[in-house]
């Protein structure tokens, strides 16, 4: 039983740790707070690649000049999706979204 109860405390802290972004600029501002982040996108091929080189931070960015943190990447598509209000946009190229992905940076 006591196992159950931290699954469910880890899940509870997982999603406290997720942001939801409709720009490139939120969602570079919850990676910086650490934060996976949910955000509508266009499902292109070339996103992700363009994604991760808009939010991978330089060693010379780097504060404390530990060799700099890779880009953002797609961890999955949920099979449980929020809703969508017509006509919204991609995050990074403004095109019409097909629908959520949550993106997050290894550290």
């Amino acid at each position: 039983m006591q196992a159950r109860g931290t699954r469910m405390a880890r899940t509870s802290a997982d999603a406290s740790s997720c942001a939801q972004a409709y720009t490139l600029e939120e969602m570079q501002a919850a990676l910086e707070r650490k934060h996976m982040v949910l955000a509508p996108w266009a499902a292109e091929k070339g996103i992700e690649e363009g994604v991760k080189e808009a939010t991978a931070r330089k060693a010379s960015d780097e504060a404390d000049g530990d060799g700099g943190e890779a880009g953002a990447k797609a961890l999955c598509i949920p099979l449980k999706q929020p809703d969508m209000p017509e006509g919204t946009k991609c995050f990074f190229t403004g095109r019409p979204a097909v629908n959520f992905c949550l993106w997050g940076r290894s550290y």
